[in-house]
């Protein structure tokens, strides 16, 4: 009997899965574990997104639109975090956000038309029809979610293009070394890297050549690199204690599953000189068993934690700063325009005695300007060895006269506080000391200076 409801729970998780989709929401959540159950029956259009991606924020409302356009059609909407459920995502190929794919019938077809409830609708109504078709990759029951698919007898093919080394994370190692990834007689030729080396940079190529060759070969030896710089691998090259970027290590497993390693020991690091390596010149060295796997301490479960966090929620913890560097900003504003400061009663009586003296200059400089004002001119005769003999006071952004010795010349009464007007011609409204001192300085021994000063008709 017991064994009977073993054998119905698939069927039964089938049943929930498909009440929660068509009863709890317009848009399905798909994740990793409940993808092919939810798409394996019926037309599914699912958009592959990440929370940070600024296209797939502006799909969104569309998105949200569309799963209730559906309601009334043949088909479902759905979307996934690739962020999050990465296994999905590699095993669709998925290179950039937001990605749409349209599953039925067993195939897969890529929607490339533009972003819109009205096209999203027709593509999946008879669209698709006109596109390519592929049909869905399967989830590998040995490496699901390492962005190969398993078809046939150890034949991997990437997802990506079928190109390149497959970039391996320290969880993944560690299930392909001890967990459920393990596989008897395959070997791993391994690269230890770090992005910023010039070395990994030229051997990069190189690398991913080896891994396609061994791929079109139907080699049971896989190729893969390490970045250590990544924060969640750093204990394991500190495991294999790295000497160096970049590093390859050779990794064995016996009929038993047990693995072995060894260093590629040679500093050539050419397609051949790798290839003859992994094809059997790494007999001739000695094997060791692997080195036991370094445990995260507390600050190393703290710091991937908070990584994650970062990683994840990023665009909010940007915005809240934003924000609160904005309100901080209003607040100092605030203090500063609507909080009044102390004013002692000596500062009160200095402020009131400088806008009284202002305003009695201005009533004095007014009274002078209705009087009108009379001209003189002057001519100063400058002797060798001698100066000029002026003596000049500066008042409201004018010159004044308060004393001159050699005058060879003038047309009327030279007065104390005259003002001078002009210089030799040139005006000295608005002008500044240097000027005047140019002006006068200019002057040669045995030239004059001309001088047109102003005074009030009743002086």
């Amino acid at each position: 009997m017991a064994k009977r409801w073993v054998l119905l729970l698939p069927l039964v998780h089938a049943l929930f899965a498909s009440f929660l989709v068509h009863t709890a929401a317009e848009v399905v959540v798909l994740t990793d574990d409940n993808f092919d159950d939810v798409t394996g029956a019926g037309k599914w259009l699912v958009e592959f997104y990440a929370p940070w991606c600024g296209h797939c924020k502006q799909l969104a409302p569309l998105w949200k639109d569309l799963g209730q356009k559906a309601e009334d059609s043949d088909f479902n909407v759905a979307k996934l975090d690739a962020t999050v459920h990465r296994g999905s995502s590699q095993r669709f190929g998925i290179q950039g956000f937001p990605t749409i794919k349209f599953i039925y019938d067993g195939n897969v077809y890529d929607y490339q038309g533009p972003r819109s409830v009205d096209k999203f609708a027709n593509f999946a109504k008879t669209g698709y029809k006109s596109a390519n078709s592929k049909p869905v990759p399967r989830a590998s029951a040995d490496l699901d979610g390492l962005g190969f698919s398993w078809q046939g007898q150890g034949k991997p093919q990437r997802n990506k293009d079928g190109m390149g080394a497959l970039p391996m994370s320290r969880m993944i190692f560690n299930q392909i070394v001890n967990g459920s990834l393990a596989q008897p007689n395959t070997e791993w030729m391994i690269k230890f890297y770090a992005p910023w080396c010039p070395h990994c940079k030229r051997m990069e190529p190189i690398f991913d050549d080896l891994a396609d060759e061994f791929r079109e070969e139907e080699s049971t030896t896989r190729v893969a690199k390490i970045d250590c710089t990544f924060y969640k691998n750093k204990n394991l090259c500190i495991r294999f204690d790295v000497p160096g970027y970049p590093a390859v290590l050779h990794i064995e497993f016996d009929s038993t599953k047990e693995p072995h390693f060894r260093w590629y020991p040679h500093e050539e690091r050419s397609l051949k000189a790798l290839t003859k390596f992994a094809k059997g010149e790494y007999k001739e060295l000695a094997s060791f068993p692997l080195p036991p796997d370094v445990e995260n301490s507390l600050f190393d479960n703290l710091y991937e934690g908070g990584m994650d966090f970062l990683v994840r929620y990023r665009d909010y913890i940007l915005w809240g700063f934003i924000g609160i560097v904005g309100l901080l900003g209003l607040f100092i504003g605030w203090i500063c325009c609507c909080v009044d400061s102390k004013e002692t009663d000596k500062d009160r009586l200095l402020r009131q005695e400088y806008i009284l003296r202002a305003r009695r200059e201005d009533q004095e400089r007014q009274q002078m300007a209705k009087k009108g004002a009379a001209t003189v001119n002057v001519a100063l005769k400058k002797e060798e060895g001698k100066g000029m003999g002026m003596t000049l006071e500066i008042r409201d952004n004018a010159f004044f006269v308060k004393g001159l010795k050699g005058v060879a010349e003038a047309s009327g009464a030279i007065n104390v506080d005259d003002c001078i007007l002009s210089i030799n011609g040139k005006s000295l409204e608005n002008a500044s000391l240097d000027t005047v001192k140019g002006l006068i300085g200019g002057v040669k021994p045995g030239e004059e200076l001309q001088l047109k000063l102003g005074r009030s008709k009743e002086d």
